[in-house]
């Protein structure tokens, strides 16, 4: 049986598994650096964590300070814009 979108003559599009996308890899990496970091220590060598990773708009708060993130997590290529492999 034909898929709709062929009968219609329509393109589609390739799915791209996202383990396959630079900003996965990219992750994939920073979790094996940070794996087994404790939040204790984090916190401990970075007093004003918990005011760096939060944020406030709208009314709404977020504090993503009790993940295990670093500095470096966030200028890593993790948007589809910055995302080579598309």
């Amino acid at each position: 049986m034909a898929d709709k979108s062929e009968s219609k003559g329509e393109m589609t599009t390739p799915v791209q598994l996202i383990s396959s996308r630079d900003a996965w890899k990219a992750f994939e990496t920073h979790q094996q650096k940070i794996g087994e970091l404790h939040l204790r220590k984090l916190f401990t060598e970075d007093p004003k964590r918990g005011d760096r990773f939060a944020i406030e708009a709208a009314g709404i708060s977020l504090d993503y300070s009790k993940n295990r993130i670093t500095q470096a997590w966030p200028a890593a290529p993790n948007s589809r814009s910055n995302d080579k492999s598309q």
